[in-house]
């Protein structure tokens, strides 16, 4: 009789914990997508958005919709030229580093807003999902005339870079072009070329005609109505070559560079990998490999991208006949 109302109890008690758990986990489910559906904004700009530089600066904190939830802590994060600068702020508040940040940025380029935790009202931790803002201000189109939109390929004497105030603006009166340059990479050379006002050059249009891979106009200087030198985002220009896309945690995982199919008789000799000049180095740089096989420096610097960049490669190859080979090839990281 005792072992029989035991297994009775027993029985009473799992139906009761299992009863629980199953509450725990409904109110959990609950938690998650009442937060989830909480809007984090910064100078009121949802995610996404185009925002000035002055909205930028005068900006204070993060803001959520609930006001019954505060934030403890987020990162902001830019890749500027291939550099990934990241600062925290342990609050909402945005700090002065992450100003500098914002005053570095050129206008088209994203500012992240990554790692987001706050807590609710009765201390439960909360991390929300990352959002972004989109740097508004100068920027410069190649196009054929001032009012069509940017195109890719560049063939024509008539091309001209003109600059415009904004995202929004066809108006070329305010800012001009007065220089820019087209940077080319090679092994054992490097080609670099100069137009002094905002027309292509001819050894630029030479250039167009040979050049297979995906390339950057740079360097792009223009002047406003106080004659103040701007410096503007560079242009990428895609030349009608595929971009290969591969998965940024599958390439950082992998031993050997495998990017390209090549028979048995090819065999990789070395490769490079084009590291951008950053705020703090304004000259680009390679990290090199002298055999198939990504360094460590390779993989450090490939997890510091964002997903999205676009990584120059530049590989060696022989063939068959021992005939050294070099290949330029454009990689998207995506997820």
């Amino acid at each position: 009789m005792r072992i029989a109302n035991a297994v009775i109890q027993v029985g009473k008690n799992l139906k009761f914990n299992l009863m629980k758990s199953i509450l725990v986990l409904f109110s959990l489910v609950f938690v998650i997508q009442a937060h989830s559906q909480i809007m984090v904004t910064y100078a009121e700009k949802p995610s996404g958005a185009y925002i000035s530089q002055e909205e930028l600066i005068n900006g204070k904190e993060l803001k959520l919709s609930d006001s019954n939830v505060r934030i403890t802590g987020f990162t902001v994060s830019v890749s500027h030229s291939g550099y990934i600068w990241e600062e925290r702020s342990l609050g909402s508040r945005i700090t002065e580093a992450q100003k500098e940040m914002f005053k570095k940025c050129l206008p088209g380029e994203k500012i992240y807003f990554e790692q987001i935790e706050g807590t609710s009202s009765d201390g439960t931790r909360i991390k929300f999902p990352d959002f972004s803002l989109v740097k508004d201000g100068p920027i410069a189109r190649l196009v054929k005339d001032p009012y069509y939109e940017e195109y890719a390929s560049p063939n024509s004497k008539t091309d001209r870079i003109y600059a415009y105030p904004d995202h929004e603006s066809f108006d070329t009166s305010l800012i001009k072009v007065i220089s820019f340059k087209i940077k080319s990479y090679q092994p054992d050379f490097y080609y670099e070329y100069e137009s002094k006002n905002n027309m292509l050059t001819a050894e630029m249009l030479e250039f167009f005609k040979r050049v297979f891979n995906d390339f950057y106009i740079s360097d792009i200087k223009a002047t406003d109505t106080a004659n103040n030198i701007i410096s503007l985002k560079p242009i990428h220009i895609n030349t009608g070559t595929n971009i290969i896309l591969r998965k940024k945690e599958q390439l950082i995982k992998s031993a050997k560079f495998d990017l390209i199919s090549l028979t048995a008789n090819f065999n990789i000799t070395s490769f490079r990998i084009l590291k951008p000049g950053d705020f703090e180095r304004e000259k680009d740089s390679f990290i090199a490999s002298d055999s198939d096989k990504f360094t460590g420096e390779m993989k450090k610097y490939l997890t510091k991208c964002n997903l999205g960049d676009i990584i120059s490669f530049s590989v060696d190859y022989n063939d068959g006949n021992n005939t050294n080979n070099t290949m330029e090839m454009l990689v998207k990281l995506v997820e």
